[in-house]
């Protein structure tokens, strides 16, 4: 993985998820917590994405404008589903309605 402070966003992601594995932290509240720029953190959520070890979403508000991001941290067993397309959406769907709209 390589430098700490990627390993850093990746535990702060982890901090943050419940039983469901997600969770949507701004980027700033990441980069104030790992005390890191905004592109630093945005730097290390893209290759934590590329390497696989998470997947995001883009929320938006019920007005259509974006909101903070859905991060997915993949398990095994969540690397198997995401395999198979039924991954994020369905868990959202089924669970959590009120926090992926």
């Amino acid at each position: 993985m390589g430098a700490p402070a990627r390993k850093l966003v990746l535990v702060l992601l982890c901090e943050k998820v419940g039983e469901d594995f997600l969770c949507w932290p701004s980027v700033r509240t990441l980069a104030l917590h790992a005390e890191l720029s905004g592109r630093q953190v945005q730097n290390h959520l893209r290759w934590l994405r590329e390497a696989g070890l998470i997947r995001t979403e883009q929320r938006l508000r019920p007005n259509g404008s974006k909101s903070t991001n859905t991060y997915y941290i993949l398990t095994p067993e969540r690397l198997e589903m995401d395999h198979a397309g039924a991954a994020g959406a369905q868990v959202c769907a089924e669970h959590h309605a009120d926090r992926c709209t």
